[in-house]
């Protein structure tokens, strides 16, 4: 969740969420078997042929290559994995939906450990109370993983915390957000990593949020730490992608969770990320195939990439855009 420029449309928002990488590799299909290169593909049997009949030539290493991938596809079927945060929200939409794909072991972990257990017996799994700015309780949760499915395979640091401060925020609460949004990551990594990598295969991902590629322009502790958990997934995916590890970043904006429903309390007033956020249920449906396709960015609020691109584009213009946004939802006129 993250409070950015724009806002997305509830109404189709699902369809928008990242394409069936199968879907492409048959529109792949489709598309050469209809298309003809400005190079000629067949060549003439002899000087007798080239009036006659032409002979077409298989694109052989396109057809491997197509299988290579259709083989490297991350399949959740019969996979372990681990999820923090699990206990509601997109945490426990995650679980549900990675059983609902066939997974054969589901963690379930939370600083709620009779909601992580509740989710666990939902979905077959087990539940576990977990602090993840512990990093000794992140290692035993791996530990406790492995002994009992044999391997994890899939490691997701969802858990994060969110408070609408500002700069003066107190030390304590910079330092919580800190712990959670961003070492929570680093710890699991840390545990995981060494027998994924013994593997040469493993997964990692991390729920980030919008607010990693844009801000959180009324929340500067999530909004920094938000950057900072993206650029340790990006660190990750180019120190071990060659080594078999794969890496993506979950960045939706508004979701309906606890989070969103209580973001704005304090000030009396609701969020207006309300207007346009997905259900929990969507982004773990999203997930599901960003993971298929090892996407790095996983997007459910397809308009997002728009926005980062814009900010890319031009940094001055999406400043005062955010500044506008930012007079709007704290109602600051100055």
């Amino acid at each position: 969740m993250t409070d950015h420029m724009g806002r997305g449309n509830k109404e189709g928002n699902s369809a928008n969420c990242l394409l069936s990488f199968s879907n492409e590799i048959n529109n792949l299909g489709c598309q050469f078997a209809s298309h003809q290169p400005p190079h000629a593909p067949f060549e003439p049997r002899g000087r007798q042929a080239t009036a006659g009949r032409r002979r077409f030539r298989r694109p052989r290493k396109l057809v491997d290559t197509v299988g290579r991938f259709l083989e490297q596809r991350m399949e959740l079927k019969g996979k372990v994995v681990v999820v923090t945060g699990g206990a509601s929200g997109i945490g426990k939409a995650l679980c549900e939906a990675f059983a609902a794909e066939g997974a054969s072991g589901v963690v379930v972990a939370d600083l709620d450990g009779a909601g992580a257990q509740a989710v666990a017996v939902m979905v077959g799994g087990i539940g576990l109370r977990v602090n993840v700015a512990d990093e000794a309780e992140v290692r035993q949760l791996v530990a406790v993983a492995t002994e009992r499915y044999g391997q994890v395979d899939l490691f997701c640091s969802n858990a994060g915390v969110i408070a609408r401060r500002d700069e003066d925020a107190a030390n304590a609460e910079w330092q919580r957000h800190w712990d959670v949004n961003v070492m929570a990551h680093v710890y699991a990594a840390r545990a995981v990593l060494p027998q994924m990598l013994a593997r040469g295969a493993g997964y990692l991902l991390h729920t980030v949020s919008a607010a990693g590629l844009l801000s959180q322009v009324n929340a500067a502790p999530y909004s920094v730490t938000k950057h900072a958990a993206l650029g340790f997934a990006e660190w990750l995916s180019i120190a071990h992608g060659a080594q078999g590890i794969r890496v993506s970043a979950l960045c939706p904006q508004g979701v309906v969770t606890p989070m969103l429903l209580g973001a704005d309390a304090a000030s009396g007033r609701p969020s207006f990320l309300a207007d346009g956020a997905l259900s929990a249920e969507q982004v773990a449906a999203c997930t599901v195939q960003g993971l298929r396709d090892e996407r790095f960015l996983i997007l459910p609020h397809s308009e997002v990439l728009g926005y980062f691109q814009r900010k890319a584009s031009d940094y001055e213009r999406w400043l005062g855009g955010m500044r506008r946004l930012r007079a709007k939802v704290t109602g600051d006129a100055s």
